[in-house]
């Protein structure tokens, strides 16, 4: 579960890289800051997908037990070189350690789903080649009110990948739309089984569902 009781939260942190005939693309050191366009636009599809990807990478109701400021766990749709508290963590000091750690996902992922969507949204980055906005300066917990924020919940997120297209268009629309429906039931489960949505902490019905399901 990812967040099983009230003093632990469990990430699924998925580092990857790129290469093309044995040689990693994502590094390149003509260029300040050695991030080869492949790695700028790979981060570009990233984040601008990354609202709607919460949905694949978080997908239970107890997952967004996590997502909270301060916790360890991203709440931004932003990248920064090296910044734990951001939704990306990029490496780029090196060739051999160049990478993307994406954060987001939750510990109760379907390991196959979230490498789908993060090949998709790298994808849809090159494809588009797509601009990453600004690193995150600072700590990305905490923002003020009117900065971007990842959902919060499980019905939120399947708004957010509603509204998104860049996934559809690698991912499929069948699939999307079943992944919707199927989401939008766990949160109808959740309502309608005993489930508190007003209760800070874990609830008997999460562990209940959650603990072998999972």
């Amino acid at each position: 579960m990812a967040k099983p009781t009230a003093e632990y939260g469990n990430g699924m942190h998925i580092h990857h890289s790129l290469r093309a005939d044995n040689t990693p693309v994502f590094y390149d050191v003509t260029v300040r800051g050695h991030r080869s366009d492949t790695m700028r636009h790979w981060i570009g599809g990233l984040v601008a997908t990354m609202p709607a990807a919460v949905s694949l990478l978080d997908p239970t109701v107890n997952s967004y037990r996590r997502m909270v400021g301060f916790a360890a766990a991203p709440t931004t749709p932003t990248w920064c070189e090296e910044n734990k508290s951001t939704g990306l963590r990029v490496v780029s000091r090196s060739q051999k350690l160049a990478r993307v750690e994406h954060r987001v996902a939750s510990a109760d992922t379907n390991v196959y789903l979230a490498l789908a969507t993060i090949l998709a949204g790298g994808i849809a980055g090159l494809d588009g080649e797509i601009e990453p906005p600004p690193e995150h300066e600072g700590i990305a917990w905490g923002e003020p009110p009117g900065s971007a924020q990842l959902p919060s919940s499980i019905s939120l997120a399947a708004d957010e990948l509603t509204n998104d297209k860049l996934l559809t268009s690698v991912l499929g629309s069948e699939f999307v739309e079943y992944w919707l429906h199927n989401r939008r039931w766990e949160w109808l489960m959740f309502h309608t089984g005993g489930g508190d949505a007003q209760s800070d902490t874990v609830t008997d019905w999460e562990l209940t569902r959650y603990f072998e399901l999972v």
